[in-house]
């Protein structure tokens, strides 16, 4: 480009381009004609991945005509799916003598896609003290370790992306297009805070260890890539977790509760506990041996959770707009 404006047919400049186009051009047979954009969500082999550099996970490649395809199998798997959720305490999944909720399609009036149940308070404290005792020494692991658990877990998010990504659309009415990212989110989060922490744990002359047990409580909105943030980070940490989801993304975070499951953190490390936010959340929070609490929510929210245990080690994202002032000087093409 930058001869455009004075190359002259013959000039030195002439024949150096005219060299350089001349060699490539006899190098064209070498070249390969084989497709470079080769993603097939299809393929679950190509979901595995294992490196010791982070690196971001890659959204779905929509301009793959094979995407399409496996977005519509989404859609057909789970239009007529109706999940039962049971909860799961002390590493036992619990199904009778609950009361229950349905899970609704917000784009589907009136359909339900699963059934979940509510935590009690006997539930709370079971699932707190099962939680304080680590029976399965999550805490005791190296960094290392717990490093290698949490990429299994990360490549069982890879696979289950379409499951992930139905289950936010029957229950939260997400499209595919909205909760695709929110899973390379996800997978993103729990290489990068397991590979963080171990650094942390490995500088010379500090010392580190996780709170104890911390409750995650996560919002309808992502209800993908949050519920899964603060679990990767608490538990890379040596935390023991209890993840009380928004009770309108019960079916998104049960979901990924499995991968985490799947991965091999067990039952009594990731305990899932929806419940109902006003009695048994507050019992949640409260509970003298919780000694963290992970929340995405509204600013009231917080605000009540510190009002009732003000010493409260809380992480909170809370609702709100940050105030914006426009001088004179600003910008204003952007």
């Amino acid at each position: 480009m930058r001869h455009t404006f004075k190359l002259v047919p013959g000039s030195e400049d002439w024949r150096q381009l005219e060299q350089g186009f001349r060699a490539a051009f006899m190098r064209l047979d070498t070249l390969s004609a084989a497709p470079r954009r080769t993603q097939d969500r299809r393929d679950l082999k190509q979901a595995a991945r294992s490196s010791d550099t982070f690196v971001n996970e890659p959204d779905t490649d929509w301009s793959l005509p094979h995407h399409a395809e496996w977005a519509q199998g989404i859609v057909t798997a789970w239009v007529k799916r109706c999940v039962e959720v049971p909860l799961v305490i002390d590493g036992v999944e619990i199904v009778d003598a609950h009361s229950t909720r349905d899970c609704l399609d917000p784009s589907r009036l009136g359909a339900v896609v699963g059934r979940y149940r509510l935590a009690n308070g006997g539930d709370i404290v079971q699932a707190v003290e099962c939680a304080a005792r680590d029976d399965d020494g999550w805490r005791g692991l190296s960094p290392q370790q717990r490093q290698a658990t949490m990429r299994q877990v990360a490549n069982e998010l890879r696979r289950a992306r379409a499951d992930l990504m139905g289950a936010a659309m029957a229950n939260c009415g997400k499209t595919l297009a909205e909760s695709d990212p929110e899973v390379s989110e996800a997978i993103d989060f729990v290489e990068f805070y397991a590979g963080s922490v171990r650094t942390f744990f490995e500088l010379p002359n500090v010392t580190a260890s996780g709170k104890g047990v911390v409750v995650v409580v996560s919002p309808w909105n992502f209800p993908i890539a949050i519920p899964c943030g603060g679990i990767a980070a608490a538990l890379a940490a040596g935390n023991t977790v209890i993840l009380k989801p928004a009770s309108d993304a019960v079916l998104p975070a049960w979901e990924l509760c499995q991968c985490f499951w799947r991965g091999g953190v067990s039952k009594k490390v990731l305990q899932f506990v929806p419940c109902a936010g006003g009695q048994e959340g507050a019992q949640l929070v409260q509970h003298p041996l919780v000694n963290a609490v992970i929340l995405t929510g509204g600013t009231e929210t917080a605000l009540a959770m510190l009002r009732a245990k003000p010493a409260l080690p809380l992480s909170a994202e809370t609702g709100g707009k940050n105030a914006t002032i426009v001088t004179a000087m600003a910008d204003r093409d952007l």
